[in-house]
């Protein structure tokens, strides 16, 4: 299992930064559109060279602290979701 660290060095990220749901609502689908947005923040790695990874939590969390906690992914909707929160 991948934890955020991971997807940093694997994504080429630059910046992380915690989003609110507003904020990382990015698609059209419907049933997509609403299991994202029962989420109320995500943290957003965002990259250069690749395109932004969002993990998404329930839980305001300090990025400090998350860094080496695991992300699970969602197989059916291929989201990003982190554990332990």
């Amino acid at each position: 299992m991948k934890t955020i660290k991971d997807l940093v060095e694997l994504n080429d990220a630059h910046t992380i930064q915690l989003c609110t749901t507003p904020d990382f609502i990015h698609t059209g689908k419907r049933t997509l559109y609403s299991i994202i947005s029962s989420f109320k923040y995500a943290i957003r790695l965002v990259s250069d060279t690749k395109d932004d990874l969002f993990i998404y939590t329930y839980k305001d969390v300090d990025l400090q602290q998350v860094m080496d906690m695991p992300v699970d992914i969602d197989k059916r909707y291929n989201l990003l979701i982190l554990q332990d929160v």
